[in-house]
């Protein structure tokens, strides 16, 4: 006589929960790896926002004679430096400003009239 091994009985064998329990462990493993990417990128452009933010009032700043050419402040350090080009054939010469922003890894140019 034959004998069904899941005759009779309800439920789950070991192995089937083993796979189901793997399965769900690497999908919650791939999400936690995802939250924690998508966390670094947020904060990054958070840095990114408060940077540009800071450099946006040091132009104004800088416009308006409020701070010196060159200088620091907390962690933002810039140099000014006299630039031009001619225009228009040479009957003219632009002339203007390059401010050299830097901030612990963070780096950026402005050009000022």
């Amino acid at each position: 006589m034959k004998r069904n091994w899941r005759s009779g009985r309800k439920g789950f064998t070991l192995l089937e929960v083993l796979v189901a329990v793997s399965i769900l462990g690497l999908a919650g493993a791939g999400a936690l790896r995802l939250v924690y990417l998508s966390e670094k990128a947020l904060d990054e452009a958070r840095q990114e926002r408060m940077f540009t933010e800071e450099v946006s009032r040091l132009r104004l700043d800088l416009l308006y004679k409020r701070v010196p050419e060159n200088g620091t402040s907390g962690d933002l350090s810039w140099e000014t430096r006299p630039a031009s080009r001619p225009f228009l054939d040479n009957r003219w010469t632009l002339r203007y400003r390059v401010v050299s922003v830097k901030s612990k890894n963070r780096f950026m140019e402005l050009i000022l009239p």
